[in-house]
């Protein structure tokens, strides 16, 4: 090894060369050959933008490289993943992405666990993660080096790497003991407080919080109103009280474990499949209709008196009519099955009158609320020989002629990068246009593809209050950004309210204006996104957003994410004319 190893990018095996000789292994198939030669181009294509100081650009062309070199096998794959590792985690390291620089790092350690260079960045990405403030990376970081002075004893540069981050530590621990001596000393003068933090058993009690998330001056489209709901009678509420309030071009977040009620916060929002225990689910500025469990008390009390009256009215007239008499005699024979009917009908009477409440909301009074996830069932319900076009189209407003609707999908299309690929070479195929030209089905789409060709086709609708719940689970990280990019611009222009619930806070970053935590069926703490994230003062909401920055990648939340959402701010598809018009 040189003196310096992140001087230069790794100059990879020469794949090319080798498929024009004979050491071409004869195990590799054409469709490998091609990949090897892309993953070969692209490597040499980000080396020359790495040179110029064009990082966005070489981290891109890596990326590519990895994917390329996946249908790659053989030794020379392994060599040309290593070399692609390498060069990315390098190209990050210098544009700051620490987190992915390390990633990068550590895949190359898997493919050579001797590698030192390998250790030697993923050390010093380590490193400059401590310097700003994550101080375990220090200990991680020490580790790197060592192991890679072991491999190479004689490199000055790890040495002094070294060196410098011993000499770094021994100044924080004389800090530190200063620092705790000053603390014992004081302990009982009644000068400082013992616990900066609250003791742990205060995480239980502690109070919610709320901050003006800065949306008033925005119109109410839907609120929840103190929501309570359980599955089945006498199980634990999975809901407790739950208040929010959704406003038009505005987006929400919702976050929590899982199994704490998001999801059936979303259902009760949506209002076509449960209806909620007590509160309820307010349509603003539509009609004032609601969904509500507690707006008529002893409803169905009367519903099932109205009922028995009607029953046993019926009997009474019995009498008063010809042949009543007789009527009567029978009733009085079968007197049990007479009574079971009158409360029978009551019974059916209670269940309508509920059922009609329960849908009251739905019937000329509400707003176009839809609820896109992952698992939705209305996307298994799309027939596979359906065109694209005709998923989409068909949501767009019926005044649209046909050649308007059809450059209105191919818009939606090309702003979302959809895109179809060879399934031998992983190279792109064709464009939207002809894939509408050609009428691509349905059927012929991968998962993600056909979850992508959904939210598009929510999109069309344009509606009044989107409920997106993992929206972007099954898309790769091309197609996230380019979704949530769509999301923000269809809240902005058509005034869509949003809730966007999510575990992942690199998209909450990116993509809300306002954040609530969900936390055994109550919202602990809620605010504006960049206060919440930055100073969470709810124990809930530290516990969960610490864990998160603990993750590999989730050191700076927003991440790759967010470099890639801010790359596309003037990307011409996006801008172009995609949003769905006004019915």
């Amino acid at each position: 090894l040189k003196a310096s190893f992140s001087a230069s990018a790794e100059p990879g095996p020469p794949l090319a060369s080798a498929r024009r000789g004979a050491s071409l292994p004869p195990a590799m198939s054409e469709g490998e050959a091609a990949a090897c030669a892309r993953a070969d181009a692209l490597r040499a294509e980000g080396n020359e933008l790495l040179a110029k100081g064009n990082y966005a650009d070489a981290i891109q062309r890596y990326q590519e490289g990895l994917v390329a070199v996946v249908q790659c096998g053989g030794e020379g794959g392994d060599q040309a993943r290593l070399a692609l590792h390498l060069n990315a985690a390098l190209a990050e390291l210098r544009r700051g992405n620490l987190a992915s620089s390390v990633e990068h790092a550590s895949a190359a350690i898997q493919v050579d666990p001797q590698n030192a260079k390998a250790y030697y960045r993923r050390g010093l990405a380590n490193k400059r993660l401590a310097d700003n403030g994550h101080a375990h990376e220090a200990l991680l970081a020490r580790a790197d080096f060592e192991r890679a002075l072991e491999l190479e004893p004689g490199n000055t540069e790890v040495r002094g790497q070294l060196r410098a981050l011993k000499e770094a530590d021994r100044a924080g621990q004389k800090e530190l003991d200063r620092s705790q001596r000053e603390t014992f000393k004081g302990m009982f003068s009644g000068s400082k407080p013992l616990y900066d933090d609250p003791p742990p058993n205060a995480v239980a009690g502690a109070p919610p919080v709320f901050r003006d998330e800065g949306n008033g001056g925005r119109r109410l489209v839907l609120a929840a109103d103190n929501l309570a709901f359980s599955y089945a009678w006498g199980e634990p509420p999975v809901l407790k009280g739950v208040s929010l309030e959704l406003r038009a071009g505005w987006c929400l977040g919702l976050v929590g474990n899982n199994a704490e009620g998001k999801t059936t916060l979303a259902r009760l929002l949506l209002g076509r499949k449960l209806t909620p225990s007590t509160g309820r689910v307010v349509h603003h500025g539509a009609g004032g209709g609601s969904a509500n469990a507690a707006s008529a008390p002893g409803w169905w009390i009367v519903a099932a008196a109205l009922g028995l009256a009607a029953a046993v009215a019926a009997g009474t007239v019995a009498e008063l009519i010809p042949g009543g008499s007789e009527v009567r005699r029978w009733a009085d024979e079968m007197q049990g099955v007479h009574w079971a009917c009158v409360f029978g009908v009551a019974t059916i009477t209670a269940l309508v009158a509920k059922i009609v409440w329960a849908r009251r909301v739905h019937i000329g009074s509400s707003h176009n609320v839809l609820h896109v996830s992952s698992e939705t069932a209305d996307k298994e319900l799309i027939q596979d020989n359906k065109t694209i076009e005709a998923v989409i189209g068909e949501r767009l407003p019926k005044r649209l002629s046909p050649a308007e609707r059809r450059e209105r999908v191919i818009a939606l299309l090309c702003a979302a990068g959809f895109q179809m690929y060879n399934q031998e070479t992983s190279e792109p195929v064709g464009s939207p246009a002809e894939y509408i030209r050609d009428g691509l089905r349905f059927g012929r789409l991968s998962g993600g593809q056909r979850h992508l060709i959904y939210i598009l086709s929510c999109f069309a609708s344009r509606p009044d209050v989107l409920l997106c719940d993992e929206l972007l689970v099954g898309l790769d990280a091309i197609r996230q950004s380019r979704v949530l990019r769509m999301l923000r611009r269809l809240m902005k222009e058509t005034g869509t309210a949003v809730l966007y619930i999510s575990t992942e806070l690199h998209q909450i970053k990116v993509v809300t204006d306002s954040l609530a935590f969900l936390n055994s069926g109550c919202i602990c703490e809620c605010g504006p996104t960049d206060d919440v994230l930055q100073l969470p003062k709810h124990p809930i909401a530290k516990s969960y957003i610490g864990e998160y920055m603990s993750l590999p990648g989730c050191y700076n939340i927003g991440g790759k994410l967010a470099e890639a959402y801010a790359g596309l701010k003037d990307d011409a598809a996006l801008a172009a004319d995609w949003v769905p018009p006004a019915a």
